[in-house]
């Protein structure tokens, strides 16, 4: 399993907020598929993989922040 975890879009970036998750518990994924839309303080941004596999778990419910580092979504 791997998990990823809240990215940095920026040296500033202490946080980000989900705003939407692209994926649900079993979609499988493919490299550069976006996966979800985070807010920072530069706007909404999509995250994209450069992994492939199959989503195991949503981590972090829509509307939560998180600081960078934590993880978000299992593989």
């Amino acid at each position: 399993m791997k998990t990823i975890t809240m990215p940095s879009f920026g040296a500033d970036m202490a946080e980000g907020t989900l705003i939407e998750w692209q994926v649900q518990p079993g979609d499988l994924l493919t490299r550069g598929q976006v996966v979800a839309v985070i807010e920072t303080n530069k706007g909404a941004i999509e995250l994209d993989l450069f992994e492939e596999g199959s989503v195991d778990a949503l981590l972090l419910p829509l509307g939560a922040s998180a600081k960078v580092g934590t993880p978000i979504l299992r593989l």
